[in-house]
């Protein structure tokens, strides 16, 4: 009799590991995970690609505050921000707030955005300096790929007029890859 009770408790707490393994970790606070990835610093955090999927409207919200929050001269957590609101833009905020962001004024320089650098422009500068915008336009391009979007569209379409050098010149390459065919 014993060996079957031992047995039939093993079969029991296998069943129950079993069922513990398939249920799904608890969700997290969107909002814990990314100011944990951002302290990291981590560009290439895999949760970048898994972890915001599917925001709420709520944590959509939060998330444009907290852009708002970052000083113009956080680039990288701007453009992390604005990353991960383009993956799924599903609300005409969602799509306001790309638009806001292409139409931010330049960033002079990493110290301070208001002012010019006083040393040399290293290769790169513009591109990092233009970050957050040029972000936005990559998902404007990538929502345009997946279909017609009037959204996309104008985020392009006020990027264009970018006072942004490196915004306004990747804007018209984005426009003409999307124009449609004749």
């Amino acid at each position: 009799m014993r060996p079957r009770v031992a047995a039939a408790g093993a079969l029991a707490l296998a069943a129950l590991v079993w069922w513990a393994a398939r249920r799904p970790p608890p969700a997290r606070d969107p909002l814990v995970t990314l100011e944990e990835i951002l302290l990291s610093r981590n560009d290439n955090d895999p949760r970048l690609d898994t972890d915001f999927n599917g925001l709420s409207e709520q944590d959509r919200i939060l998330m444009r505050v907290r852009y708002r929050e970052f000083a113009p001269e956080r680039r990288n957590e701007r453009g992390t921000i604005v990353y991960l609101l383009g993956k799924d833009p599903r609300s005409s905020e969602d799509w306001d707030f790309l638009r806001e962001v292409v139409r931010e004024p330049p960033c002079l320089s990493l110290a301070d955005c208001s002012k010019r650098s006083k040393g040399t422009a290293e290769m790169g500068d513009e591109v990092t300096l233009a970050y957050p915008a040029l972000v936005a336009l990559k998902q404007a391009e990538r929502a345009l790929a997946h279909g017609p979007s009037t959204g996309a569209r104008a985020v392009i379409a006020d990027a264009k007029a970018s006072k942004t050098r490196a915004v306004a010149r990747m804007a018209a390459e984005v426009g003409r890859r999307a124009a449609p065919a004749r």
